[in-house]
């Protein structure tokens, strides 16, 4: 018998080929409120560069049931931290509505193309649904443009 002790975490479960299997799951606590939970997530498609700000982007999101409060949210380029924000609320999604939010990192690159890393709560300050979707990693092109001049009044 296994045993689960935290929501989202699973373990290997061997199952042999050609053979049907019947797995039985019980739920041993009386507290349903106690699985709720915030739960952190973002995936490649939530990283994006900005040449004409030469910036980073990233949209961090809470898929979970319950707010998250004072996480941190980590840019790699590469093995480099280019920077570390922390975001001290984000909450749940309500009523369908989705819940996210986006930090800019300044970033301005050496090459036409960059490996980008993101990291969610790499400090495990945050008990979560689940941990596997807490970072992402994606190539993407880093143009240098011209910034951006914003008209003053």
């Amino acid at each position: 018998m296994r045993e689960l002790t935290h929501r989202g975490r699973g373990f290997p479960v061997d199952l042999p080929s050609h053979q049907a299997v019947i797995v039985r799951i019980e739920h041993e606590s009386g507290d349903a409120l106690r699985s709720l939970a915030p739960d952190l997530a973002l995936s490649p498609g939530d990283i994006s560069f900005l040449p004409e700000y030469r910036r980073v982007d990233v949209t961090v999101h809470n898929v979970g049931a319950k707010a998250a409060r004072s996480f941190a949210i980590a840019l790699y380029s590469g093995d480099r931290l280019v920077g570390r924000k922390r975001v001290p609320y984000l909450p749940a999604p309500d009523a369908l509505v989705p819940s996210t939010v986006r930090i800019g990192f300044p970033f301005v690159p050496e090459a036409s193309k960059a490996q980008f890393r993101v990291a969610i709560d790499e400090e495990g300050a945050i008990d979560e649904i689940a941990e596997r979707n807490n970072a992402a990693e994606v190539e993407l092109a880093t143009p240098l443009r011209q910034r951006k001049v914003h008209a003053h009044p």
